[in-house]
């Protein structure tokens, strides 16, 4: 399942997926360089997140993606009339 998360994801925001994946890997104990590349490295520690973690891997790459969307709103504060829509659109479904 988590690869339909990174590949909604990697359609609306490029390599910003895959950096996001890395980063939540690193940050969960696998640690992968944040290079935007998916790479065997990458696989690799996805793979093991998913069998150490479950569902949890998924609401939690659910959070990256939902901070990447605070980010842009932080970064150009007129992008923050989109971030309800962005959210119940693009990270909500996989929170379930």
């Amino acid at each position: 399942v988590i690869v339909e998360a990174v590949l909604d994801w990697y359609v609306t925001s490029g390599t910003w997926a895959i950096k996001g994946l890395q980063d939540l890997l690193s940050d969960v104990g696998f640690d992968t360089p944040a290079t935007g590349v998916l790479n065997e490295e990458t696989l690799d520690a996805a793979d093991k997140a998913a069998a150490a973690m479950g569902d949890d891997l998924r609401r939690a790459y659910a959070v990256e993606r939902a901070h990447f969307f605070g980010r842009i709103v932080a970064n150009n504060d007129s992008q923050g009339k989109f971030i309800r829509g962005w959210v119940n659109q693009r990270a909500r479904p996989f929170f379930r």
